[in-house]
């Protein structure tokens, strides 16, 4: 598995030195509160190649928890 220097999150020259290589996973969860429907729209308009998306509503918030979105339980997200 590809691992990166620094996490979950990495520059766009690391990424461009390694988008190709087995084991990375791109995942596309761009959002606005004032229109639900622009990650969606956005994401099939371009993204980042071998990117999947995941919408805010549908995949990223927990039934329960904190606040206004809270995350899913850790196997419900796996």
């Amino acid at each position: 598995m590809i691992k990166s220097p620094t996490g979950s999150l990495v520059t766009s020259s690391w990424l461009a030195r390694h988008v190709t290589e087995p084991g990375l996973r791109l995942i596309d969860c761009r959002h606005r509160f004032d229109d639900p429907s622009y990650g969606e729209r956005a994401y099939r308009t371009g993204h980042l190649p071998g990117a999947i998306h995941f919408g805010l509503q549908s995949h990223l918030v927990g039934m329960e928890g904190d606040g206004r979105s809270p995350l899913p339980a850790a196997a419900d997200f796996a």
